[in-house]
């Protein structure tokens, strides 16, 4: 069964609503006319929820989570939710824990939503199923190497979403993006924009790398597309901006919206694996050193997507959001 346009009152529920992508979702579908009810860890995640979401207690996620009132009534649901790549925790009790949520959560979660009546699940995975990169673009057909545990738990989740979609008729979108960036952004990204902020030397300046990422505002504008298009069902597709970025040019860029020039030094990057995998921080250092890039041809093609901000325009949003909380409430305005 195929969606149409969105009826306005019809109910999407989001899973991980407080969180970086849901909120921005949850607003944004609020104004394309859904009625969204979202998932929350606990009453006190509830104050972050956009005005007029629907808020819904959801403590844990796993093979036995009660799904029964989230889902009443629900038409669609975006499966955000999800236990978050971690670095250096690849013991065998937290690989358990990400199959537990990402994998058993994710299969909990769609019988239930078929069992409801619900017509389309739309999950966010990640390009990490494909691998870690290499000298050439991504594409769909290109065969799954998840080579660390939070990837191996989503292409699991595929996995089984494809089966109860096939068994059950409800229809799946899953969307593999790369890296996302926007305001509220955590992690990886945002400690690179403190670094160069407090110009601390990087020694990326020889790197000649090239990478995927995807701005919030893009990855959003693909979510909603994948809720209303009929030619969405049963596919799945890498989603990524348009501009493929190296290490050192987004180091410029973010220097540039910072208004400061970045303390970029040359140094060959065997010397920087040699000495990431000293300090055990082999992991980190592939994200910034290696290449991992998409090939969107698929969605756009069939889905007629196209990325609405660019590269630039993505970052300047976010480090303006930076500049105005300083990502803890504490910095206002640009550095001199």
């Amino acid at each position: 069964m195929g969606l149409q346009a969105v009826v306005t009152g019809e109910r999407l529920l989001i899973t991980g609503c407080s969180g970086f992508v849901g909120k921005s979702l949850a607003k944004r579908s609020l104004e394309a006319g859904w009625a969204v009810r979202g998932t929350v860890r606990s009453a006190s995640s509830v104050p972050d929820l956009p005005a007029g979401v629907e808020p819904v207690a959801i403590s844990d996620i796993g093979p036995g989570t009660d799904w029964s009132y989230a889902l009443d009534g629900v038409a669609v649901v975006v499966h955000l939710a999800a236990r978050a790549h971690q670095p250096h925790n690849s013991s065998r009790g937290a690989h358990g824990e990400y199959l537990r949520i990402n994998t058993a959560g994710t299969a909990r979660l769609a019988r239930c939503a078929a069992d409801a009546g619900v017509r389309r699940l739309l999950l966010l995975s990640t390009i990490k199923v494909n691998g870690e990169g290499g000298a050439r673009p991504y594409t769909e057909k290109d065969p799954e190497d998840p080579r660390e545990p939070y990837a191996v738990s989503k292409a699991e989740a595929e996995h089984i979403l494809r089966e109860i979609s096939c068994r059950t008729g409800l229809e799946s979108v899953i969307l593999r993006p790369p890296l996302v960036y926007g305001p509220g952004v955590k992690a990886n990204f945002l400690r690179l924009i403190r670094l160069v902020e407090e110009r601390i030397p990087l020694p990326f300046g020889s790197l000649v790398n090239q990478r995927s990422m995807l701005f919030l505002g893009n990855l959003i504008n693909a979510i909603l597309l994948c809720l209303k298009n009929p030619n969405a069902g049963g596919k799945t597709y890498l989603v990524a901006d348009n501009e493929i970025v190296s290490t050192p040019h987004l180091i410029r860029e973010i220097a540039s919206q910072l208004g400061m020039k970045p303390k970029l030094y040359p140094c060959p990057p065997a010397v920087l694996i040699m000495a990431a995998r000293i300090a055990g921080r082999r992991e980190e250092a592939d994200r910034l050193l290696g290449s991992l890039w998409a090939d969107t041809s698929k969605i756009r093609q069939e889905l007629g997507w196209k990325p609405e901000y660019s590269f630039r325009q993505g970052l300047k949003t976010t480090i303006d959001w930076y500049c105005a909380t300083g990502s803890a409430g504490t910095r206002v305005g640009k550095p001199k």
